[in-house]
């Protein structure tokens, strides 16, 4: 069981600037490509820009879901395929009913440009509320969505399904009956409160108390399920992430935690993700055997210098046809290897003369 570290759907869509901005310090396996929303949600749903500030450490962020035609989607994440090699590309879709999103998901597989896609039931929730006209229907229509998706996991349409929001919604969208299915599915907890702003869908990311970290974990924890847990902290310090891992992974014997980062990008910037990366290894949860530098398998070594940029100690550089590691600076921190795009970067054991 390990940590993987995503980035969330919150921060796109992306573009070809932010993409080469974000590669410079981070290589995700996975990236959440960005809020898509079925045009006929359009009036139902008021988007643009995206628009954010801080009120203490509360987050107020305008969401930047864009209402996109099926083509045009097509478009976008052959873009993200094309500029992030083999990351797994997973949009997040908010959709107008559970045949929309089936069509939509289908094309998409066909097109082989996703491997999977992310809920949002809380935004799905609100966006139906407001479609039916706050009509019992809504929870209706929701539930026929999730099922939707599960079905489609099931049979193979998508090979990854990440189940995002917070408890409330997670509850009331019957996942707590879902989950106990034997399909194997992430849900990820994201404690936030949507409200209208200025015409805008906004979302307030409040600091989340390890207590309703905990309330979470409890209720997803299922016994003989094939669940994933995962948590897009509402936190920019690394001591609260960490905590909020730690509480996930006492549950968690053989599945991987989803670390979906949004909240501390936004406050500190991708540098972040680096120093993060470092403090999950000294807690043991990238890998657990103790190591005290790296070694470089120059036969997958591409020379494309991420690591370099990423270690935070200035332990590698490149001489000539390969990457050089400083035994002396080094401390097997693991920034480097969950960077690596090739796997040529891997722990190891220096024995002192």
């Amino acid at each position: 069981m390990g940590v993987e570290i995503t980035l969330s759907g919150e921060l796109g869509p992306f573009n070809e600037t932010l993409l080469a901005k974000l590669k410079r310090y981070f290589s995700p396996k996975i990236l959440f490509a960005g809020y898509f929303l079925d045009t006929r949600l359009s009036k139902a749903i008021s988007v643009g820009k995206p628009i954010h500030y801080f009120e203490k450490d509360a987050l107020i962020y305008s969401l930047s879901a864009i209402p996109y035609e099926l083509e045009e989607l097509v478009y976008y994440l052959h873009m993200l395929r094309e500029n992030l090699g083999d990351a797994s590309i997973i949009p997040t879709m908010v959709v107008s009913d559970a045949l929309t999103l089936k069509e939509y998901v289908e094309r998409l597989s066909e097109e082989k440009c996703i491997a999977g896609i992310e809920i949002d039931v809380s935004l799905q929730r609100y966006a139906y509320t407001k479609m039916f006209n706050y009509s019992p229907k809504a929870v209706q229509v929701l539930h026929e969505t999730l099922d939707t998706a599960l079905r489609m996991k099931k049979e193979g349409v998508v090979e990854k399904l990440f189940i995002k929001g917070d408890i409330d919604a997670l509850t009331v969208s019957g996942m707590l009956r879902k989950t106990s299915l034997k399909t194997d599915i992430c849900v990820i907890f994201s404690d936030s409160t949507i409200i209208e702003h200025e015409g805008r869908v906004t979302k307030v990311f409040r600091p989340t108390p390890p207590s309703l970290i905990l309330t979470f974990r409890k209720l997803f924890s299922t016994k003989g399920s094939k669940l994933s847990l995962g948590i897009s902290p509402n936190s920019r310090n690394i001591p609260d992430i960490l905590e909020a891992v730690a509480i996930l992974k006492s549950s968690q014997k053989e599945e991987k935690i989803y670390v979906q980062l949004f909240y501390p990008i936004i406050a500190q910037g991708y540098p972040f993700i680096g120093q993060l990366l470092e403090e999950l290894r000294k807690k043991e949860y990238i890998f657990s055997a103790k190591y005290n530098t790296v070694i470089v398998d120059e036969e997958l070594c591409t020379l494309c210098e991420k690591c370099i940029t990423i270690c935070p100690y200035n332990a590698l550089r490149r001489k000539g046809s390969t990457i050089e590691v400083h035994d002396k600076k080094c401390t097997a921190c693991g920034a480097c290897i969950v960077q690596c795009p090739t796997g040529a970067l891997k722990p190891a054991f220096l024995v002192s003369p």
